[in-house]
């Protein structure tokens, strides 16, 4: 969200709007490298590209970095033995989720995308992003046919976007959403696909925004925090976590392979509560096994190799 922290109570608060045990990853954008290149998470671009703020339209997605932060979620998940695990982001965070969820499919039960948007635009020349046509519809198009197809994969993906954000552009995240629809249909999944409206006049209810800020981007509070979030959002997610399928088929693997995640230098967990519970699991190890998805491990870099 904004490129930065995000406020510990918010986590708090939407834990409770899940009502469901709940641990957080919450990774940061990575910071510009040495040789000059720029990330909106796993889109990465130099100063060239972004011009008038265009590095989300030539920048290219960075796929080594897409694929090892998945795989720490994975590892992650793992461990925990979460029975769900779900991608979520607000603005380039939203950007970001597409990102991630289409990187590795298999790992995530739900993609959520707040006024988030994709590679490349759909909006015309002189409008909106006044990003240059027709080369940012090709890039919005084979961002389409290259990344939003996996998301068809992922049992639930969903998207928030008010047709006032003028930062983010509906057109493109509506284009997004009915393509894994059309995707999911031609492949008879029976996925759930949808994108939710913000209604016009919440467009800027966010709270401290100044009223001459009239962007139609600032509804984070409507979509996750507040009471509006429980109807609009939260108790639809919960009914389809009750009836979304499983993630995909998982790979068995020894627990004592990642066991030294969570450990601080003198080898003990770092959280004391789960003390008790991770000496146990490294006495079991033998019996004892985590599910790691298939295809991340034929991926992963050699520092996640369990070999």
């Amino acid at each position: 969200m904004d490129n930065g922290m995000i406020e510990p109570s918010y986590l708090r608060t939407m834990q409770s709007r899940l009502r469901r045990r709940v641990i957080f990853m919450v990774p940061k954008s990575p910071s510009t490298t040495p040789d000059g290149f720029h990330f909106n998470w796993g889109c990465c671009f130099t100063k060239s590209d972004n011009k008038k703020q265009l590095g989300y339209v030539f920048g290219s997605l960075h796929e080594e970095y897409l694929r090892d932060l998945t795989a720490k979620v994975s590892e992650i998940a793992s461990i925990f033995q979460a029975e769900r695990t779900l991608v979520m982001g607000y603005s380039m965070g939203g950007f970001g989720a597409f990102q991630l969820g289409s990187m590795a499919p298999d790992v995530f039960d739900v993609v959520v995308s707040v006024a988030g948007y994709g590679v490349g635009t759909l909006e015309p020349q002189g409008e909106m992003y006044d990003a240059p046509q027709p080369q940012a519809g090709e890039r919005f198009e084979k961002f389409l046919q290259q990344v939003a197809s996996r998301l068809s994969v992922v049992p639930v993906v969903l998207a928030m976007h008010s047709r006032k954000d003028s930062m983010s552009s509906f057109r493109d995240v509506n284009a997004i959403i009915r393509h894994v629809q059309e995707v999911s249909l031609k492949k008879g999944s029976e996925n759930i696909v949808q994108l939710l409206e913000v209604p016009d006049e919440k467009a800027d209810s966010d709270r401290g925004r100044k009223k001459k800020n009239k962007s139609g981007h600032h509804y984070f509070n409507y979509t996750l925090l507040d009471d509006t979030s429980d109807d609009f959002f939260w108790s639809k997610l919960q009914g389809f976590l009750r009836i979304a399928a499983p993630r995909l088929e998982l790979q068995t693997v020894s627990f004592d392979s990642i066991a030294r995640f969570g450990t601080s230098n003198t080898g003990k967990p770092v959280c004391a509560k789960c003390g008790p519970w991770w000496k146990a699991r490294v006495e079991e190890r033998d019996e004892t096994s985590v599910r790691i998805p298939q295809s991340l491990w034929a991926g992963m870099s050699q520092r996640y190799s369990p070999y």
